[in-house]
This record gives C-alpha cells, sequence and structure tokens, in this order.
C-alpha cells in the first residue's frame, strides 16, 4: 500500500526538464509512419478515359490517402488485386481509398470494365 509522505513536499518541474520531455515526445513522434495524400483523376482523351498519372511512389511503412476522382461522363473503375480494393467512381465524383504501405512492391491499378485504360503504378520501394 502507498502512503504519502507528508515530508516530502512535490518539487516543480524545472524548464529544462519540460524541454527535454517535450523533445523527447517531439522525437517519438516524428519515428512513426504518415499520411500521405495523393490525388488521381480519370480524365478523357480523344474520347477514351485514363488516368492523369502513370505512377505514385510511397515511402514503405506510410498510408496512402487515394482519391481518385472521375472526370468523364460515365462510370469508372479501378481495382488493386494485391490490396483487395474493387471501386467504383461516379461521373463528376470523388472515391478515397487508404492503403497501408507495410510491404515493398509495385501495385497495379487497374480497369475491370476497361482493359484498354492504362493502369496506375503504385511504387513501395524497399
Amino acid at each position: 500500500m502507498f502512503t504519502a509522505n507528508p515530508s516530502r513536499a512535490a518539487r516543480p518541474i524545472g524548464p529544462a526538464a519540460l524541454i527535454s520531455v517535450l523533445v523527447a515526445v517531439v522525437a517519438l513522434a516524428a519515428c512513426g509512419s504518415s499520411t500521405v495524400a495523393r490525388r488521381v483523376t480519370f480524365v478523357e482523351t480523344n474520347g477514351q478515359p485514363r488516368f492523369d498519372a502513370a505512377a505514385i511512389t510511397v515511402t514503405k511503412g506510410d498510408t496512402l490517402k487515394l482519391t481518385v476522382g472521375n472526370r468523364t461522363g460515365t462510370l469508372q473503375d479501378f481495382t488493386v488485386d494485391d490490396l483487395g480494393i474493387d471501386r467504383t467512381v461516379e461521373p463528376d465524383q470523388n472515391v478515397t481509398v487508404e492503403i497501408d504501405a507495410k510491404r515493398s512492391g509495385t501495385y497495379r491499378v487497374y480497369s475491370k470494365s476497361d482493359q484498354s485504360l492504362d493502369p496506375l503504378t503504385i511504387v513501395v520501394p524497399s
């Protein structure tokens, strides 16, 4: 059982100790992963849908917050088999997915409904 010792008064923390604790907290926070936001959009070129980017690179350990927009006049879809993602995007709408980049590798983002559409590549280097 804990009993307070009345002869020992609590001492305030000095500025140096407070700064040391603050520096340690900031350093530990910087060691973790971060969330990286990226956006790609389905656009039309000569009447054909395509992604407006070819590749996205993400640091291993980060979380990718990927927003996929659709600026075409028709429903579009995107799939990432290795990550279990299979979504549709209505015209003039956006869909956001979060991807934990735990493993290094190259992930192919493609359209199931339009096999002629060039895929987007997500790269997670080692």
